[in-house]
């Protein structure tokens, strides 16, 4: 009986931790076809791989394959693998030249950040990554464009005639151009709006716009965040809360860019800091009608 109980524990143990040493093979989850003026064809591929190893883990890379007659040939670039949850999407333009691809997947978590594999491909085959992107923004694409929205910058990928065209936005740039401004500078170590008492409409968006070139720079560099009780259902309450040692949250943060959309009516406040020492009041108030 014993000797029956030793060999049953090994068969569990070996049998689970088999299941645990268990790795996929690699597969696409999403794929796109990209055909050249030249005859060249391309097969862009999101790729996933699951494993386990007590939990359930999985991968994502991109994969760029040359076709020939139709038919896969070769891998002639794929990305590093990196950790993921949730795949979100596979975008791309493509010109008579050139394309702009992006594969992004959600990294999950408490903050749900995205990761954006983007890249450039020309019509003989050359790859140009343009970077591995971790953070809270997102992709939009339209007929003639392809927009990559990172925290501090946006990439934009326009139709130009024959070919791609690649256009950087700084953080102060990123805003839509009927955004009211906001123009705001450094006085020291504080953070100082030129009009801190305004008014808007549902619908209306703002934009945050340094005033000078130093304070420019620690904007787009990221040294100054904006957060707002817009984004919340409970406004701010600055005359009995102690604000002295305020730590800006993922929840009431602008992730990405510079600028405020309102869906709603109401009195909402901003706060632009660096270290977020010593506030007192907000930077911003506004009164949405």
């Amino acid at each position: 009986m014993y000797v029956k109980m030793i060999v049953l524990f090994m068969f569990c143990y070996l049998s689970s931790h088999a299941l645990i040493a268990k790795t996929h093979t690699w597969k696409s989850v999403k794929k796109k076809i990209i055909s050249f003026t030249n005859g060249k064809q391309y097969q862009v591929d999101m790729m996933l791989k699951t494993m386990m190893d007590i939990e359930e883990y999985k991968f994502y890379k991109l994969r760029v394959k040359e076709l020939k007659n139709g038919k896969e040939a070769r891998v002639i670039w794929e990305s590093n693998a990196e950790e993921g949850q949730h795949f979100e999407g596979l975008y791309m333009i493509s010109s008579e030249k050139s394309a702009a691809i992006s594969g992004v997947f959600n990294l999950g978590g408490a903050h749900c950040l995205n990761n954006y594999f983007v890249l450039m491909l020309s019509s003989d085959g050359k790859i140009y990554p343009i970077k591995n992107l971790h953070q809270y923004g997102y992709v939009e694409q339209t007929s003639q464009e392809l927009i990559v929205n990172d925290l501090y910058q946006k990439i934009v990928f326009s139709k130009s005639e024959s070919d791609i065209v690649k256009t950087l936005y700084t953080r102060d740039q990123m805003g839509p151009s009927n955004a009211i401004p906001i123009y705001f500078s450094l006085s020291g170590e504080k953070i100082v709006v030129k009009n801190p008492h305004m008014q808007c409409r549902v619908g209306q968006s703002i934009a945050f716009i340094p005033s000078n070139e130093n304070t420019r720079k620690r904007f787009n560099s990221g040294e100054i965040c904006i957060t707002t009780d817009a984004k919340n259902d409970e406004q701010w309450d600055f005359e009995n809360s102690d604000w002295s040692d305020y730590s800006p949250s993922p929840y009431d943060s602008i992730e990405s860019g510079n600028s405020y959309t309102f869906e709603k009516a109401g009195t909402f406040h901003f706060l632009l800091c660096g270290d977020c020492k010593d506030i007192k009041y907000p930077s911003l108030t506004i009164q949405v009608k």
